[in-house]
């Protein structure tokens, strides 16, 4: 399902369970996606290199929250596994 945001990104989970990530903006050097679980532990960062980038860590069911940052700005999106 995915989940989209104005922010110029959208995050969603793929049939192999893996975060896929679309930036409709322009991509900057050093833009990184950091992956969390609902009780805020860091699971995986990751850099992001073109507009479309999988997080290749395959995520059991819950509620995860994508941070990608660039340039010391950063958007969160909160993305639901079933």
């Amino acid at each position: 399902k995915k989940q989209s945001a104005d922010n110029g990104a959208i995050v969603y989970c793929n049939d192999q369970n893996n975060l896929v990530i679309i930036c409709n903006n322009t991509i900057i050097k050093n833009t990184i996606a950091i992956v969390y679980n609902a009780v805020g532990q860091k699971l995986k960062t990751q850099q992001i290199t073109g507009t479309t980038t999988i997080i290749e860590e395959r995520l059991s069911s819950g509620v995860y929250f994508v941070k990608i940052s660039t340039n010391g700005k950063s958007i969160t999106q909160k993305v639901v596994i079933k």
